[in-house]
């Protein structure tokens, strides 16, 4: 028997540490049991690992094992060969790699087991206990290969934490391609306890085997240190910028950055196709405030609905993002205004899943995809809601309702309404009717050229409580209070200087036609009718002026002078 990297043990030899080791490993087997990790291998030893979600956390599990540690018995192997000691060392190890300490192997807590940490971080340090008298190059080499164990467990607490509910969708995508990569870790090690069931595993052939894993796994240790306590894309941030500080760990940052894009390009599908924000850990780069109402847009004079109903995260949008982030949010906008219209959108010819399984982070080709996606689905938005509201709410036909009716396009009705209603527009405006004032606008209306009008239901008049030019100092100033005069604080001008018009607007139009838009209009409106009433109380003055002129001058015998 040759201790090597290849060697076999007498018959005799296996059959005694079997019988020592079954027991023990048995145990194990059942304490693994409870962390709920398979670890079954196929009899042809090509199985895949199929690690189903743990029951009890990797670091709770530990910790448990350590404080047992004063309690538990270790064997001694003083009496036993170099190459026994060695097999029975190796079958400890490769369970040790995979986060359960053995008969031989001890785990302590990272500081100490007094020391306050914590335990959520995973850290912990295995070790062969100097109880089992072991030969000291094992001993040695042994604690060499168990720096893989504490980095394997304190990256499997990380990625079981990012594995809940809590941690958001980036962190749980994170966690996935995390689990991928430990994986192949995982294999390594059935791969090796195969090895030595064969009689062909060494220590310094497990160390050979294990070290090309060893620049993965300190990346990966390094990787979760930094996101602790970090969540959504703020955690996708830091993994971007560690991918362009330097090239040591860029390939498997790009790899992490590519599977966490996957959910990032997910939120976006469902914006720009359906107007909906998915985020229900406010993890993404959009972010909405439902307490701006639509309706607001009719009402109020300030409304930001459409600025700020939904706006950017600027602090956490990804850099390979910033050049699209104005389109998604506009297309996504869009599309939000025709679903609550009820519209149904035709998407056949628009690509409506992003690439995100092929999508590589970094590679110009993916970056290219991303740009003719966004592109696409925000000019088919755009064309979908202009078509809407061009076609089949006839915008134009609202814009030269308001010209005909505020801009005196037709200004024929507004001559009628000045006849029929002067004298109620000579009132005090605290003393005028408005139901009154609107009845004569109606009749003045059906009796003028825009009879036929479609939209003529939807004008309206109103009584201003101040003077144009008040109103206008109103909103320069934006106090909410106007500067009055003593007589507009008495309300006793006159109603022609308080009348206006008003339009009725309904969704989505008033995107357009907003209130700020009407507002505009009925300032523009109130000038001329000032002029129309003074010009035609100038016209009834001289036309009045003309018949005591003829009435004088036929009172006299004389012919009146042309």
């Amino acid at each position: 028997m040759v201790r090597g990297d290849r060697y076999t043990l007498d018959p005799d030899l296996r059959r005694k540490l079997n019988a020592v080791l079954t027991p023990s490993r048995g145990e194990r087997k059942l304490d693994l049991d409870e962390l709920g990790d398979d670890r079954d291998v196929e009899e042809d030893g090509g199985g895949d690992l199929d690690q189903t979600a743990s029951r009890k956390n990797i670091s709770e599990y530990l910790s448990e094992c350590e404080r047992e540690e004063g309690a538990r018995k270790v064997k001694s192997l003083a009496g036993m060969s170099f190459e026994a000691q060695e097999v029975v060392v190796a079958e400890d190890l490769l369970d040790a790699l995979l986060g359960s300490p053995g008969d031989f192997v001890t785990v302590q807590s990272d500081g100490g087991k007094d020391e306050k940490r914590d335990r959520s971080k995973g850290r912990f340090v295995f070790e062969v206990s100097r109880k089992c008298e072991a030969s000291e190059p094992i001993c040695q080499l042994s604690n060499q290969i168990l720096t893989f164990a504490s980095d394997y467990v304190e990256i499997l607490s990380f990625v079981q934490d990012c594995e809940s509910l809590e941690a958001g969708f980036v962190l749980q995508s994170l966690s996935s391609a995390m689990r991928e990569l430990l994986r192949e870790y995982e294999r390594l090690i059935l791969q090796l306890e195969e090895t030595l069931r064969e009689g062909r595993l060494s220590l310094q052939r497990m160390f050979y085997v294990l070290r090309p894993m060893m620049k993965s796994l300190k990346s990966l240790t390094l990787i979760s240190r930094m996101l602790v306590g970090k969540k959504g894309l703020r955690a996708f941030l830091i993994l971007e910028r560690e991918w362009k500080a330097g090239e040591e760990r860029r390939q498997i940052l790009g790899y992490l950055l590519s599977r966490c894009a996957i959910c990032i390009f997910d939120f976006i599908n469902t914006w720009m196709m359906k107007g909906q924000i998915d985020d229900p850990g406010h993890e993404f780069f959009l972010d909405e405030k439902s307490d701006l109402k639509k309706e607001a847009l009719n009402r109020d004079l300030n409304s930001s609905y459409w600025e700020q109903r939904y706006r950017i995260k600027p602090d956490v949008v990804p850099s390979f993002l910033h050049v699209h982030v104005d389109k998604i949010l506009l297309a996504g906008k869009y599309v939000n205004v025709l679903r609550e219209c009820k519209v149904h959108l035709e998407v056949k010819n628009v690509q409506t899943e992003v690439f995100a399984e092929s999508f590589q982070f970094g590679l110009p080709e993916s970056e290219y995809k991303l740009a003719k996606y966004v592109t696409s689905a925000f000019e088919f938005a755009s064309t979908s809601l202009v078509n809407y509201i061009v076609r089949d709410l006839d915008l134009f036909g609202r814009l030269q309702s308001i010209k005909r009716y505020f801009l005196l396009d037709q200004g024929d009705f507004l001559s009628h309404f000045l006849e029929i209603a002067r004298e109620e527009l000579s009132k005090p405006a605290s003393k005028t009717s408005t139901v009154k004032l609107s009845s004569l606008l109606e009749l003045a209306i059906r009796t003028s050229s825009s009879k036929d009008s479609s939209y003529k239901d939807d004008l309206t008049c109103s009584l201003h409580s101040t003077t144009v030019v008040d109103q206008l100092l109103r909103i320069v100033n934006m106090t909410g209070q106007s500067h009055e005069t003593g007589r507009n604080r008495n309300k006793d001008f006159c109603a022609f200087e308080a009348f206006s018009v008003d339009y009725r607007v309904s969704w989505p139009l008033s995107l357009i036609i907003s209130r700020k838009a009407i507002t505009k209009y009925q300032l523009l409106f109130r000038h001329l009718f000032h002029c129309k009433y003074v010009e035609s109380t100038l016209c009834s003055s001289w036309t009045t002026q003309q018949v005591r002129k003829r009435i004088c001058w036929a009172s006299c015998g004389r012919q009146e002078p042309y």
